[in-house]
């Protein structure tokens, strides 16, 4: 019984393809194109390559023609819209066009033909479908030539190297390859001018210095008899700086000034801890503000990162240095005797004097040298040692800036670098 039924269906099934086949080729219509169609798509098979010996790989040119992309850092993606021009020569869609009114193309859906299943290998998301071609009417010539134009937007991954933010270059790229057909199949050739910018629209954020194009020859150790090609489009972009550079930048060098101004003023001063303070502020919202701008990068924090921290560093240290002079110049204590050595060494001569700009530099000379004329103006030996508390803190205050200024140089220099 069960034999008997296997055979009904199998006998149902073969009578309703050759009826479905029958049907197919009993159409006709005294218009030519729909004749046409008709006679092209009846035997069809759109999942066999379109050639005749199956040996032979299928040519497949593809051009890209850019329309404009966008570049985004937190995300690390490229997005690029661009029409991907598509040709190949399939052997089933031939006809002769004296049988068709002198007929010599046809537009044909995608979705009724072979197209090759190009793909993108680096997408940012991998959850979808592969495929890198959307459906859209191709033109189909008497010869076997067919040439579809789908309008895409392909989105793939690019880690941002934000190292020399915000003046930063970033080198993306677009791969394409096929997804299930080996290079022996599947053929893909670059044309002469393989991207085409005519139709460019410049993004405002990113500026596109080169785009190139290469093909991998798709070795594997896996497939030593098989090859997996792919074409590589490779996108070097540069950020525009201005904008970041007004926000960023130049907040950064007027926080410099602070800090050496800061260093610069009397230290007695209630004006420069007050200013100390508000710079160590300023400083640490400055720091918050680019944290929100740059994503998190890794091993590879941004120079302006570091910069910054850096200056945030140096402007704490600026006003631990200011409480320590404060106290140093009040204190009512004799100085060591190595702190008067010093001063005495820096005061006895002419460099030592225009450094540390000082009205007591004359007695700390006149003390040093035993001059019976100028120890007169001298208010004693107690006094003087006191006095020498006031020079020392002058000269700490003066290295300090002149290290504070090598440092903040050598920190510029490395940023530009």
């Amino acid at each position: 019984m069960k034999t008997a039924i296997f055979f009904i269906a199998v006998a149902i099934y073969f009578n309703r393809c050759n009826g479905d086949e029958d049907e197919c080729k009993k159409k006709t219509s005294h218009l030519a194109p729909i004749r046409l169609k008709n006679d092209l798509l009846c035997d069809y098979e759109k999942n066999v390559r379109p050639i005749v010996n199956v040996s032979n790989a299928t040519p497949v040119t593809i051009k890209m023609i850019l329309k404009f992309f966008t570049y985004e850092m937190h995300s690390n993606t490229i997005s690029v819209h661009n029409w991907l021009s598509i040709f190949w020569r399939d052997d089933h869609l031939k006809w002769k066009p004296s049988d068709y009114e002198s007929i010599k193309q046809i537009h044909l859906a995608s979705s009724d033909i072979w197209v090759p299943d190009l793909s993108i290998y680096n997408r940012n998301d991998l959850s979808g479908s592969p495929r890198a071609l959307s459906d859209v009417d191709c033109l189909v010539v008497n010869t076997g030539l067919v040439v579809c134009v789908p309008p895409t937007r392909h989105d793939a991954l690019c880690m941002a190297d934000l190292t020399k933010f915000p003046f930063d270059k970033q080198n993306c790229s677009l791969r394409y390859g096929s997804w299930v057909h080996s290079g022996e199949e599947i053929d893909f050739k670059i044309p002469a001018i393989p991207v085409s910018i005519g139709d460019y629209i410049p993004n405002s954020e990113w500026k596109l210095l080169t785009v190139s194009v290469q093909k991998f020859p798709g070795h594997y150790n896996c497939c030593p008899d098989n090859t997996y090609p792919s074409i590589n489009y490779k996108f070097y972009i540069e950020r525009h700086s201005a904008t970041q550079a007004a926000s960023v930048i130049i907040p950064s060098l007027v926080l410099i000034i602070m800090t050496l101004t800061t260093l610069w003023m009397n230290p007695q001063e209630l004006d420069r801890l007050c200013l100390a303070c508000c710079n160590l502020i300023a400083h640490t919202m400055h720091i918050q503000m680019i944290t929100w701008v740059l994503p998190s990068t890794g091993d590879k924090p941004p120079l302006l990162m570091v910069y910054s921290r850096d200056s945030l560093l140096l402007c704490s240290f600026s006003i631990v240095l200011t409480v320590i002079l404060k106290a140093m110049v009040r204190s009512s204590k004799p100085s060591p005797t190595w702190i008067s050595s010093v001063v005495s060494g820096v005061l006895s001569n002419r460099p030592g004097q225009w450094f540390l700009l000082y009205e007591s530099s004359l007695k700390g000379i006149a003390s040093a040298a035993k001059d019976e004329d100028t120890v007169n103006i001298i208010e004693g030996n107690e006094a003087s040692l006191s006095k020498d508390w006031k020079l020392f803190a002058k000269l700490l205050d003066r290295l300090s800036f002149i290290a504070f200024l090598i440092t903040y140089v050598c920190m510029f220099v490395s940023f530009i670098l």
